[in-house]
Protein backbone atom coordinates (compact mmCIF):
# COMPACT_ATOMS: atom_id res chain seq x y z
CA UNK A 1 0.00 0.00 0.00
CA UNK A 2 1.28 3.05 -0.97
CA UNK A 3 2.49 5.79 1.88
CA UNK A 4 0.66 8.73 0.46
CA UNK A 5 -2.45 6.16 0.89
CA UNK A 6 -1.87 5.36 4.40
CA UNK A 7 -1.86 8.84 5.36
CA UNK A 8 -4.90 9.92 3.54
CA UNK A 9 -6.85 6.58 5.66
CA UNK A 10 -4.84 8.01 9.15
CA UNK A 11 -6.42 11.28 8.77
CA UNK A 12 -9.70 10.32 7.90
CA UNK A 13 -9.84 8.25 10.92
CA UNK A 14 -8.70 11.29 12.39
CA UNK A 15 -11.54 13.42 11.07
CA UNK A 16 -13.91 11.12 12.39
CA UNK A 17 -12.46 11.48 15.83
CA UNK A 18 -12.87 15.16 15.54
CA UNK A 19 -16.16 14.59 14.47
CA UNK A 20 -17.49 12.60 17.00
CA UNK A 21 -15.82 15.33 19.82
CA UNK A 22 -18.40 18.15 18.76
CA UNK A 23 -16.93 20.32 20.69
CA UNK A 24 -13.56 22.47 21.02
CA UNK A 25 -11.90 19.15 19.24
CA UNK A 26 -14.10 19.37 16.41
CA UNK A 27 -13.51 23.19 16.20
CA UNK A 28 -9.75 22.58 15.50
CA UNK A 29 -10.21 19.74 13.26
CA UNK A 30 -12.49 22.04 10.95
CA UNK A 31 -9.42 24.37 11.48
CA UNK A 32 -7.40 21.66 9.99
CA UNK A 33 -10.04 20.76 7.42
CA UNK A 34 -9.47 24.42 5.84
CA UNK A 35 -5.94 24.46 5.45
CA UNK A 36 -6.02 20.88 3.81
CA UNK A 37 -5.90 20.10 0.03
CA UNK A 38 -6.95 16.74 0.51
CA UNK A 39 -10.96 16.10 1.16
CA UNK A 40 -10.16 14.11 4.33
CA UNK A 41 -11.25 16.79 6.53
CA UNK A 42 -14.56 17.65 4.91
CA UNK A 43 -16.88 15.58 6.79
CA UNK A 44 -16.25 18.30 9.34
CA UNK A 45 -16.96 21.15 6.79
CA UNK A 46 -20.29 19.54 5.50
CA UNK A 47 -21.86 19.27 8.90
CA UNK A 48 -22.66 16.65 11.51
CA UNK A 49 -25.86 14.67 12.11
CA UNK A 50 -27.77 16.91 13.99
CA UNK A 51 -29.38 15.80 17.73
CA UNK A 52 -33.09 14.76 16.75
CA UNK A 53 -35.96 17.33 18.15
CA UNK A 54 -37.52 14.43 20.22
CA UNK A 55 -33.68 14.39 22.15
CA UNK A 56 -33.18 18.24 22.33
CA UNK A 57 -36.74 19.50 22.33
CA UNK A 58 -36.27 19.31 26.82
CA UNK A 59 -33.32 21.65 26.63
CA UNK A 60 -35.73 24.03 24.47
CA UNK A 61 -38.31 23.56 27.32
CA UNK A 62 -36.23 24.27 30.11
CA UNK A 63 -34.39 27.29 28.76
CA UNK A 64 -38.12 28.73 27.60
CA UNK A 65 -39.80 27.46 31.15
CA UNK A 66 -42.68 26.15 28.54
CA UNK A 67 -43.84 23.38 26.67
CA UNK A 68 -42.96 23.46 22.70
CA UNK A 69 -46.41 23.83 22.75
CA UNK A 70 -46.99 27.19 24.36
CA UNK A 71 -44.39 28.62 22.59
CA UNK A 72 -44.22 27.36 18.95
CA UNK A 73 -47.15 26.37 16.20
CA UNK A 74 -44.24 23.86 14.99
CA UNK A 75 -40.85 23.39 15.04
CA UNK A 76 -39.05 21.54 12.35
CA UNK A 77 -35.65 18.91 12.69
CA UNK A 78 -32.85 20.56 12.38
CA UNK A 79 -30.49 21.02 9.52
CA UNK A 80 -27.64 22.81 10.56
CA UNK A 81 -25.79 21.31 13.41
CA UNK A 82 -22.16 22.12 13.88
CA UNK A 83 -19.79 21.79 16.52
CA UNK A 84 -21.89 23.63 19.49
CA UNK A 85 -25.16 23.64 18.63
CA UNK A 86 -27.98 23.21 15.98
CA UNK A 87 -30.54 25.38 14.58
CA UNK A 88 -34.42 24.47 14.50
CA UNK A 89 -36.76 26.27 11.87
CA UNK A 90 -39.70 27.16 14.07
CA UNK A 91 -43.28 29.02 13.81
CA UNK A 92 -44.16 30.93 16.81
CA UNK A 93 -47.83 30.73 17.92
CA UNK A 94 -48.85 34.33 16.29
CA UNK A 95 -47.34 33.51 12.83
CA UNK A 96 -43.81 34.80 12.42
CA UNK A 97 -40.99 32.11 11.51
CA UNK A 98 -38.08 32.09 13.46
CA UNK A 99 -34.94 30.16 14.12
CA UNK A 100 -34.47 28.20 17.43
CA UNK A 101 -30.69 27.95 18.33
CA UNK A 102 -29.80 25.04 21.30
CA UNK A 103 -26.21 24.78 22.58
CA UNK A 104 -25.66 21.20 22.83
CA UNK A 105 -26.52 20.39 26.75
CA UNK A 106 -23.21 19.30 27.85
CA UNK A 107 -20.84 21.56 25.77
CA UNK A 108 -20.00 24.04 28.27
CA UNK A 109 -18.39 21.11 30.27
CA UNK A 110 -16.78 19.61 27.60
CA UNK A 111 -15.27 22.92 26.06
CA UNK A 112 -14.09 23.64 29.72
CA UNK A 113 -12.95 20.21 30.06
CA UNK A 114 -11.27 20.46 26.79
CA UNK A 115 -9.38 23.40 27.49
CA UNK A 116 -8.27 22.30 30.64
CA UNK A 117 -6.87 19.15 29.17
CA UNK A 118 -4.77 21.58 26.53
CA UNK A 119 -3.04 23.38 29.55
CA UNK A 120 -5.36 26.64 29.06
CA UNK A 121 -6.64 27.55 32.95
CA UNK A 122 -9.96 29.38 32.81
CA UNK A 123 -10.15 31.14 35.98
Amino acid sequence: MPRDHEHLIAKRALADQFADARGAVMKTGQFLASSETDDAFDCLLKGIDAIPLASISPVIEQTLNSPLTDVFSSVEESTAAASLGQVHQAILLTGQKVAVKVQYPTIADSVASEIKLLGFNNK
